[in-house]
């Protein structure tokens, strides 16, 4: 009897060690990808914790960094941009912002634009899109412009009715 147990002990040692090896090498992708901070993700890795990017740009300060925001949507990297996007079309929607027609045709230009960027999502979904994927109804966008309102809502003190 306690031959077999040993040898069920032994048995499930080796599944764990391999699922903290899976693990390991799962979390180390996501946190290189995430170093690069060209990554969206709002629930990534098994943590389930915004990406670098995400975290970075949920600390703009509007209207102080308005022209910061305008930068990033035409120099900023792939991400960057996009996720400009989904900031300006939230403020817009809450009437705080007035646009160009020069940022008109940019975020019209970026809702065609086959530039690629990387998402998250989870400990499973790693990958990479266009822009004009995300722009036109990906579920990370869905996730991106309820995270957009908040951050508006937040910073101008936006009480709905």
């Amino acid at each position: 009897m306690n031959n077999h147990l040993w040898h069920n002990n032994r048995w499930m040692k080796k599944i764990i060690t391999l699922f903290l090896v899976v693990l390991f090498t799962v979390t180390c992708r996501v946190s290189a990808q995430n170093q690069e901070g060209g990554m969206i993700g709002f629930s990534c890795s098994f943590i389930g914790k915004p990406s670098l990017l995400v975290r970075k740009m949920s600390k703009i300060s509007l209207p102080s960094q308005y022209k910061d925001l305008k930068k990033l949507l035409i120099y900023g990297d792939n991400a960057e941009r996009y996720l400009s996007v989904v900031l300006f079309e939230a403020l817009i929607a809450k009437n705080k912002i007035v646009i160009s027609e020069a940022e008109k045709d940019t975020i019209t230009i970026l809702y065609q634009s086959k530039a690629m960027l990387s998402i998250c999502s989870g400990c499973a979904l790693f990958k990479r899109v266009t822009i004009s994927e995300l722009l036109n109804g990906n579920y990370i966008d869905k996730q991106a412009r309820e995270w957009a309102k908040r951050i508006v809502d937040d910073k101008y003190n936006f009480k709905p009715n």
